[in-house]
């Protein structure tokens, strides 16, 4: 597989952003991990749900 990186931006309203900035900097997690941790949660639950289906 290709080590290209590909950005990925969203918009948001100033109160949202500011929210999420907040979270992140209490937590010391940076937006990306809950991005992709979350995404990895989802792939792997949607993945199970495909095997129990077969």
């Amino acid at each position: 597989m290709s080590d290209a990186k590909v950005n990925v931006s969203m918009k948001l309203d100033k109160e949202t952003h500011k929210r999420y900035k907040l979270y992140a900097v209490e937590h010391d997690i940076t937006f990306k991990d809950i991005f992709m941790g979350e995404m990895e949660r989802r792939i792997a639950e949607a993945e199970k749900q495909k095997k129990e289906e077969k």
